[in-house]
Protein backbone atom coordinates (compact mmCIF):
# COMPACT_ATOMS: atom_id res chain seq x y z
CA UNK A 1 0.00 0.00 0.00
CA UNK A 2 1.20 3.33 -0.61
CA UNK A 3 2.02 5.80 2.00
CA UNK A 4 0.20 8.33 0.04
CA UNK A 5 -2.95 5.98 -0.32
CA UNK A 6 -2.69 4.66 3.46
CA UNK A 7 -2.57 8.75 5.29
CA UNK A 8 -5.43 9.50 2.69
CA UNK A 9 -7.53 6.90 4.59
CA UNK A 10 -6.01 7.46 8.06
CA UNK A 11 -7.57 11.15 7.27
CA UNK A 12 -10.99 9.88 6.28
CA UNK A 13 -11.07 7.71 9.13
CA UNK A 14 -10.21 10.32 11.12
CA UNK A 15 -13.11 12.94 9.89
CA UNK A 16 -15.44 9.79 10.12
CA UNK A 17 -14.59 9.13 13.65
CA UNK A 18 -15.20 12.76 14.56
CA UNK A 19 -18.17 12.82 12.89
CA UNK A 20 -19.52 9.75 15.05
CA UNK A 21 -18.01 11.35 18.21
CA UNK A 22 -20.07 14.45 17.82
CA UNK A 23 -23.63 12.67 16.47
CA UNK A 24 -22.88 10.44 19.80
CA UNK A 25 -22.02 13.26 22.21
CA UNK A 26 -25.47 15.18 20.43
CA UNK A 27 -27.39 12.49 21.00
CA UNK A 28 -26.34 11.39 24.50
CA UNK A 29 -25.74 14.29 26.16
CA UNK A 30 -28.84 15.11 28.05
CA UNK A 31 -30.52 11.65 28.78
CA UNK A 32 -27.74 9.49 28.80
CA UNK A 33 -25.76 9.53 32.45
CA UNK A 34 -23.42 6.50 31.57
CA UNK A 35 -19.88 7.19 32.09
CA UNK A 36 -19.06 3.91 29.65
CA UNK A 37 -20.98 5.81 26.97
CA UNK A 38 -18.76 8.99 27.53
CA UNK A 39 -15.76 7.58 28.21
CA UNK A 40 -16.00 6.12 25.00
CA UNK A 41 -16.94 8.24 23.16
CA UNK A 42 -14.08 9.86 24.27
CA UNK A 43 -11.46 7.63 22.97
CA UNK A 44 -13.53 7.96 19.66
CA UNK A 45 -11.97 11.29 19.70
CA UNK A 46 -9.07 11.03 20.75
CA UNK A 47 -8.36 7.90 18.03
CA UNK A 48 -10.18 10.56 15.49
CA UNK A 49 -8.53 13.07 16.34
CA UNK A 50 -5.03 11.84 16.22
CA UNK A 51 -5.43 10.23 12.56
CA UNK A 52 -6.55 13.40 11.18
CA UNK A 53 -3.33 15.18 13.00
CA UNK A 54 -1.09 11.99 12.03
CA UNK A 55 -2.05 12.84 8.04
CA UNK A 56 -1.61 15.95 8.17
CA UNK A 57 1.64 16.01 9.17
CA UNK A 58 2.85 13.11 6.88
CA UNK A 59 0.98 15.34 3.89
CA UNK A 60 2.82 18.25 5.04
CA UNK A 61 6.34 16.61 5.42
CA UNK A 62 5.75 15.12 1.83
CA UNK A 63 5.24 18.66 0.52
CA UNK A 64 8.17 20.26 2.42
CA UNK A 65 11.03 16.94 1.68
CA UNK A 66 11.33 14.19 -0.24
CA UNK A 67 9.32 11.28 2.42
CA UNK A 68 9.39 8.76 -0.34
CA UNK A 69 13.27 7.22 0.80
CA UNK A 70 11.41 6.36 4.36
CA UNK A 71 8.47 4.40 3.25
CA UNK A 72 7.17 2.04 6.04
CA UNK A 73 6.50 -1.50 5.47
CA UNK A 74 3.00 -2.35 4.07
CA UNK A 75 2.71 -5.06 6.75
CA UNK A 76 2.90 -2.02 9.58
CA UNK A 77 -0.30 0.05 7.51
CA UNK A 78 -2.44 -3.24 7.49
CA UNK A 79 -1.66 -4.28 11.13
CA UNK A 80 -1.97 -0.55 12.20
CA UNK A 81 -5.76 -0.52 10.14
CA UNK A 82 -6.65 -4.22 11.19
CA UNK A 83 -5.99 -2.87 15.11
CA UNK A 84 -7.91 0.05 14.95
CA UNK A 85 -10.77 -1.89 13.56
CA UNK A 86 -10.66 -4.27 16.64
CA UNK A 87 -10.48 -0.93 19.04
CA UNK A 88 -13.41 1.00 17.47
CA UNK A 89 -15.42 -2.55 17.26
CA UNK A 90 -15.12 -2.93 21.01
CA UNK A 91 -15.47 0.91 21.74
CA UNK A 92 -18.80 0.64 19.59
CA UNK A 93 -19.98 -2.48 21.31
CA UNK A 94 -19.54 -0.88 24.76
CA UNK A 95 -21.61 2.17 23.63
CA UNK A 96 -23.98 0.34 22.63
CA UNK A 97 -24.81 -2.02 25.55
CA UNK A 98 -24.04 0.87 27.73
CA UNK A 99 -27.01 3.16 25.69
CA UNK A 100 -29.06 0.53 26.27
CA UNK A 101 -28.45 -0.30 29.78
CA UNK A 102 -29.15 3.46 30.60
CA UNK A 103 -31.92 4.22 28.46
CA UNK A 104 -29.95 6.49 26.21
CA UNK A 105 -31.31 8.02 23.31
CA UNK A 106 -32.19 5.42 20.21
CA UNK A 107 -29.74 7.61 17.91
CA UNK A 108 -26.69 6.89 20.17
CA UNK A 109 -27.65 2.86 19.56
CA UNK A 110 -27.81 3.71 15.79
CA UNK A 111 -24.41 5.87 15.71
CA UNK A 112 -22.96 2.95 17.87
CA UNK A 113 -24.01 -0.03 15.61
CA UNK A 114 -22.68 2.13 12.50
CA UNK A 115 -19.17 2.61 14.26
CA UNK A 116 -19.24 -1.58 14.32
CA UNK A 117 -20.41 -1.88 11.43
CA UNK A 118 -17.83 0.58 9.80
CA UNK A 119 -15.40 -1.18 11.57
CA UNK A 120 -16.19 -4.49 10.62
CA UNK A 121 -16.14 -3.12 6.64
CA UNK A 122 -12.99 -1.58 7.58
CA UNK A 123 -11.06 -5.04 8.99
CA UNK A 124 -12.58 -6.65 6.13
CA UNK A 125 -11.25 -4.48 3.37
CA UNK A 126 -7.49 -4.45 5.27
CA UNK A 127 -7.80 -8.20 5.06
CA UNK A 128 -8.49 -8.21 1.17
CA UNK A 129 -5.81 -5.89 0.60
CA UNK A 130 -3.27 -7.71 2.88
CA UNK A 131 -4.10 -10.70 0.74
CA UNK A 132 -4.10 -9.55 -2.41
CA UNK A 133 -0.54 -7.84 -1.70
CA UNK A 134 0.97 -10.84 -0.36
CA UNK A 135 -0.32 -13.18 -3.17
CA UNK A 136 0.80 -10.04 -5.48
CA UNK A 137 -2.31 -10.13 -7.77
CA UNK A 138 -2.52 -7.25 -9.92
CA UNK A 139 -5.56 -5.35 -10.00
CA UNK A 140 -7.19 -4.22 -13.41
Amino acid sequence: MNSTVFTTILFLIGVFLLWINFSIDKHSDQTCLSDKVRQANKVILAIGVSYIILSLTYATCKLKCNCDKVDVDDNLHFLFLAVTSIVLIILGSIINVSSKKNSCEKDTQIYSAFTVTSAVLMLVITGGAFYIDKKNIKLK
